[in-house]
């Protein structure tokens, strides 16, 4: 699923009459997912980040009471836990073969500590329905896989939900939202929805009418 950054959180700077580029956004991206190796029932997918006019600096999905949004990815995910570690980021992925499992079955951000700027450990969790992190990348990017989700599949599975703020070079920090792995509905449900839509329209009608006689 596509999604571009909403509004900005930090007044972009006035382009002036000469300015030449666009102007900076954000998009993200899912590569549609695969089957999971060795973990039937369940998909991997990557995201992507993409920036425009600038590049991007720094992720925060990690929700603030101080703000309105609570950020993060939030649904059911599978998560790989070697001797009981959460394992936000890559740096346990050498410990998953112990207990019998792959890299690509974990849910995570695809960055090992030391190849970021800053992460706040205590602020990064994972659990089997959520996935939080901020951090600061070491080299300002114009596209990064970011994160990997391993989702349920199949008939039932709900996917995930997603929000959090992404800090760009020029100082603007973007709004994106958005979902992976939520299921299309198939024609005929969107038809059968949107009868049931009529008939609510209809019950208001005739409630209208008879408050008129």
């Amino acid at each position: 699923m596509l999604l571009v950054a909403g509004a900005a959180c930090a007044t972009a700077p006035v382009a002036s009459d000469d300015a030449i580029g666009p102007p900076p956004g954000v998009t993200i991206t899912d590569d549609g997912g695969v089957d999971t190796p060795g973990l039937p029932g369940f998909r991997t997918y990557t995201l992507t980040a993409q920036s425009t006019g600038t590049r991007i600096v720094a992720f925060d999905f990690v929700g603030d009471a101080m703000l309105p949004a609570d950020f993060g990815f939030f649904g059911a995910m599978n998560q790989v836990h070697p001797l009981g570690f959460d394992t936000p980021f890559k740096d346990q992925n050498g410990f998953f073969a112990a207990v019998g499992a792959l890299p690509s079955q974990d849910s995570q951000f695809l960055f090992v500590l030391s190849d970021l700027a800053f992460a706040i450990p205590g602020l990064s969790t994972d659990s089997h329905s959520r996935l939080e992190a901020v951090l600061a990348l070491l080299q300002p990017t114009s596209s990064v896989p970011f994160v990997q989700l391993v989702l349920p599949a199949g008939p039932g599975a709900g996917g995930v939900l997603y929000s959090g703020l992404v800090a760009l070079e020029s100082g603007d920090v973007l709004f994106v939202t958005g979902s992976v792995g939520v299921p299309v509905p198939e024609p005929a449900a969107l038809v059968l929805a949107g009868l049931a839509g009529c008939g609510a329209v209809g019950v208001c009608c005739r409630r209208s009418n008879r408050g008129r006689r």
